[in-house]
């Protein structure tokens, strides 16, 4: 992805599931002025190996001032349901303004009659019990909504599962069409509308507008008693860029680093505290190989590792054939399931080679054949790249999922940054984690195969199975960082024994 950085098993394939996805983004507006922008992505799986179910992430940017006062947060809720729009698992990451973050996630427990949960910042195990003992419902009401009928009658309940409060409550929920009350409706004719509520409290509604597909054009809500607009648009719209080369542009730089990178190959982990000079929020993930917490005094500390630090909660959801196929799914981007692709993949591995020898079999094959091309965030299909072989890193991230998916290895492609030592700075990239028993491994074809793990940051990562996604969302995030984050590389602790 980067043009600042310079290129220096067994026969096993697949199964794919039937699965489609999409894709929504919105602008927010408070009281008519854009405030931030949220993106929704749903997949619908149709494994052979598990039940019907759906996965669905909602990642939420919102930049609110009270008072001179930054009420800004980035929150992302992955949440999987059952076949029939329940709850089985979800996982939240949220990071707020005021530098504090919170990561959390649960699993439904029938036997217990709720969420058994687990808090990053702890080893305890909680349990939030639902009234009725039903698995309840998502709070991102848009994906279970528009399955109910629009029938104007008496208000139904629901009760629904919020993962900030951990908790569920009742909410009313009523429905009608309408024809002339919003602008909308001159391109559709007509729109359902859904008000839903909590019970006792029938003034904190949410407003969903949807066309009579279903598909979500519109919600409403009140905050600091202002109007909070959700309305739907393209990518590029919800960001505030002009087009996909804009978004290039703006990702085009670097950010410096105070501190020394310990150069040792011996490390085994870099200390990073990373803080906004704008006062934004800045958001990254926990994962196999960085843990993140609230920072002294604001902003966000992070240990990069090569060890886990933090388990990944993916690990977890791969015990479910329906989300592990999500990551062996051949798709608009990763397809691997082309001639091009799985000839490539067929004549570099070794037919007996275990998971992480095909894995570094396969990334040398690219690393080799693989010329360097200029920047850019656009994605092209693995079957594209397989015939020129031109490519900065998104390319070189693109064909290596292609190739692994095709020996069976689950993987998925990964943004965010990479330090430079020629630079002392971090320049934002792509490359690919690929599953090896319990943990996800990091690989980066673009790179020397023996580059310190420990100069990765990552801020986002996606399936990319589908035939709708854009790509978009998973550079989305590093745009919070280039020119606004500063990065300051702290000293190891000393040990318990040192003077």
């Amino acid at each position: 992805m980067s043009s600042l950085i310079p290129l220096d098993g067994r026969h096993c394939y697949a199964q794919t599931s039937a699965a489609t996805d999409q894709e929504d983004w919105f602008l927010i507006e408070l009281d008519g002025a854009a405030a931030g922008y949220e993106v929704i992505s749903v997949r619908q799986e149709r494994s052979r190996s598990a039940e019907p179910s759906s996965s669905h992430q909602r990642k939420t940017v919102l930049r609110i001032r009270r008072q001179e006062q930054s009420l800004s947060l980035t929150a992302v809720l992955s949440v999987r349901t059952s076949s029939d729009d329940r709850i089985r698992s979800w996982e939240l990451q949220r990071s707020s303004a005021d530098g504090s973050f919170r990561s959390s996630s649960g699993v439904w427990s029938a036997a217990d009659r709720g969420f058994r949960i687990r808090q990053s910042d702890s080893d305890d195990e909680l349990l939030a019990t639902v009234p009725d003992g039903i698995a309840p419902r998502s709070p991102v009401f848009s994906t279970w909504l528009g399955k109910r009928p629009a029938d104007g009658r008496e208000a139904t309940h629901e009760q629904v599962f919020f993962p900030e409060s951990a908790a569920a409550y009742p909410m009313a929920i009523q429905t009608r069409r309408v024809s002339d009350d919003y602008s909308e409706v001159r391109k559709f004719g007509y729109l359902t509308e859904t008000r839903i509520w909590p019970v006792d409290y029938p003034d904190l509604d949410t407003v969903v507008l949807q066309t009579p597909e279903a598909q979500t054009v519109r919600m409403e809500q009140t905050v600091l008693g202002k109007p909070l607009v959700f309305r739907r648009t393209d990518a590029f719209t919800a960001l505030g860029v002009e087009s996909a080369q804009g978004l290039d542009i703006q990702l085009a730089s670097v950010i410096p680093v105070i501190g020394s990178f310990p150069t040792g190959s011996q490390a085994e982990s870099v200390r990073l505290r990373i803080s906004s000079s704008g006062s934004e929020d800045l958001f990254l993930p926990n994962s196999d190989s960085q843990k993140v917490f609230s920072g002294e005094g604001g902003g966000l500390m992070v240990i990069c590792g090569r060890v886990a630090g933090v388990p990944d909660n993916t690990s977890r959801a791969l015990k479910s054939g329906s989300v592990a196929d999500q990551y062996l799914a051949a798709g608009r981007w990763i397809d691997w399931n082309s001639g091009y692709v799985m000839r490539a993949a067929a004549i570099s591995v070794s037919g007996a080679a275990r998971t992480g020898e095909s894995a570094l079999q396969l990334a040398s094959l690219v690393r080799r054949k693989m010329q360097l091309s200029p920047f850019s965030t656009q994605l092209l299909p693995a079957s594209v790249i397989c015939r020129r072989w031109q490519g900065d890193c998104t390319e070189h991230a693109i064909v290596l999922c292609a190739l692994l998916r095709s020996r069976g290895i689950a993987c998925r492609p990964v943004a965010g940054f990479l330090f430079v030592p020629p630079l002392n700075a971090y320049v934002p990239h792509m490359w690919v984690e690929y599953r090896d028993r319990t943990t996800w491994q990091l690989l980066d074809s673009s790179q020397p195969a023996d580059i310190s793990p420990l100069r990765y940051l990552k801020v986002a990562d996606a399936a990319l199975a589908g035939e709708s996604e854009s790509g978009v969302a998973m550079f989305s995030g590093l745009l919070d960082f280039v020119g606004r984050a500063t990065i300051e590389i702290l000293p190891e602790p000393e040990s318990s024994g040192s003077r």
